[in-house]
């Protein structure tokens, strides 16, 4: 753990060189890391948990990824499936509920969007049709 600690610290110096852009948001991810790793508290709070990893994920995308301490914690480790759900369901709700919140608002006033996701649907689509990509799914 220590080794991964020391080498994403260089990358978040880098990370943090406009400190007045990215403060708050390296301040929120790294209050969300420290809850995560811990595995009691991550017990007894599963939902106030969730909510602080939306937020920084929120933030920024790279937070994202810090979904994968309570996996291996809760889910491989542990096997507290419950926790878990109630973990990840109140993250996921959180963090896709605002990126759909903000494609429904623009919908009206974006008409290239409108076109992306219609186009981004339709090469889907068409993606899935494909026998070789059902080959590798199934």
């Amino acid at each position: 753990m220590w080794t991964l600690l020391l080498s994403t610290t260089f990358i978040s110096w880098c990370y943090l060189t406009t400190i007045e852009v990215y403060a708050l948001s390296f301040m929120v991810g790294i209050i969300s890391f420290y809850f995560l790793l811990d595995i009691k508290l991550l017990k007894k709070h599963p939902i106030k948990l969730g909510v602080l990893h939306a937020l920084a994920s929120l933030f920024h995308i790279r937070y994202v990824l810090l979904g994968i301490i309570p996996i291996w914690f809760l889910g491989v480790k542990y096997k507290h499936k419950m926790i878990f759900l109630t973990y990840f369901l109140t993250a996921a709700l959180i963090f896709l509920g605002s990126y759909c919140g903000i494609i429904f608002f623009s919908l009206p006033h974006d008409k290239d969007l409108i076109a992306n996701i219609i186009t981004f649907i339709f090469i889907m689509m068409q993606l899935l049709q494909r026998p070789m990509l059902n080959d590798v799914i199934n």
